[in-house]
C-alpha cells in the first residue's frame, strides 16, 4: 500500500466477467462510493452507511453492502444487489473464494 499524504492507494487485481484480468489503482479515500464487506471479516465498515445484506445463495456468507454518506441512494444499492449475487455466483463456478472488500459499481 502506498502512502499518499493522508490517504492510501492500494493496487488491486480485479478478476472481470469476462475472464479478462486488469489492475486498478485506487485512491480509497476519494473513489470508494460503494463497498460490498464481507461481515466474517475484519474489514472497516467505518465512513459507510450502511444500505443493506445480501447473503450468498450458495454458501451462506453475508457481506454488508454500504455507500459513503455522499452517495446514498436505495434504488442504486437494489441495483448493486443484483450485480453482488451474480458476482458472488460466478466466484463460486470457478470455485474461487470470495474476497472480504468488494467494489461495487455506481
Amino acid at each position: 500500500m502506498e502512502k499518499l499524504g493522508r490517504r492510501s492507494r492500494v493496487c488491486v487485481w480485479l478478476d472481470l466477467a469476462d475472464g479478462y484480468r486488469r489492475e486498478q489503482k485506487e485512491d480509497l479515500g476519494r473513489y470508494m462510493q460503494a463497498v460490498a464487506i464481507k461481515k466474517s471479516s475484519r474489514e472497516k465498515t467505518a465512513g459507510f452507511q450502511e444500505m443493506g445484506t445480501l447473503r450468498c445463495d450458495s454458501c451462506g456468507e453475508e457481506f454488508f453492502i454500504g455507500h459513503s454518506p455522499a452517495s446514498v441512494d436505495k434504488s442504486v444499492a437494489e441495483k448493486q444487489a443484483k450485480w453482488l449475487e451474480k458476482v458472488l455466483a460466478e466466484e463460486h463456478e470457478r470455485d474461487k473464494k470470495h474476497t472480504d472488500r468488494i467494489e461495487l459499481p455506481e
